[in-house]
């Protein structure tokens, strides 16, 4: 299964803007699920690098999508995060 990196789902999910908007998105999900959804890496430095399927960034889409419909403030980002990864 072929995984993405942060910098690739920024720019195949409309309305996703930065790495700090996915990274804090993904902190969601990992809060409000038990799942673990995404793959965790380490590399050379030390640092946790983390990887997408395909899947998932549908998923983000569909929150992105979400949240052009409506106006954006904390309440409807998490409906939007609980909604799409339900």
């Amino acid at each position: 299964m072929k995984t993405f990196s942060a910098q690739e789902v920024i720019t195949q999910v409309e309305g996703l803007n930065t790495i700090k908007t996915l990274s804090r998105w993904r902190k969601m999900v990992d809060q409000y699920f038990e799942a673990e959804y995404f793959r965790h890496s380490s590399i050379r430095s030390q640092k946790s690098e983390v990887s997408y399927s395909y899947d998932e960034i549908k998923r983000f889409q569909s929150v992105a999508l979400l949240l052009s419909r409506q106006p954006t403030n904390g309440k409807n980002l998490h409906q939007a995060i609980i909604t799409a990864f339900s």
